[in-house]
């Protein structure tokens, strides 16, 4: 069962939903068990420092690091963020001028 499939069994409104189209409660079991293992995966895929604040002495540390010329890749490796994360506070702390996405 596809994540898709799996969401949308589960907010599937079924007031109204003809008897044969309501799921059982092994297609909903499965459902569930889809995207629990999905969230496991993304949960387990994330950097250690995933989500914490930046510290002012991490970000002075990004500051220099940045200067020397470390690409953003790198600079979330060092930190153990995500790249994404990196871009944010680098245009935080105006040292890049566009907003990453």
């Amino acid at each position: 069962m596809s994540i898709s499939e799996a969401k949308s069994l589960i907010i599937l409104e079924f007031e109204n939903t003809p008897e044969e189209e309501v799921p059982t409660s092994m297609e909903f079991r499965e459902a569930l068990e889809t995207l629990l293992e999905h969230m496991e995966e993304v949960a387990t895929n994330q950097p250690d420092h995933h989500g914490d604040p930046w510290n002012e002495s991490d970000k002075g540390l990004l500051c220099e690091l940045h200067q020397e010329g470390k690409s953003p890749q790198e600079l979330a490796n060092f930190f153990q963020r995500s790249e994404r994360s990196v871009k944010f506070m680098l245009y935080n702390l105006r040292l890049i001028n566009v907003e990453p996405e």
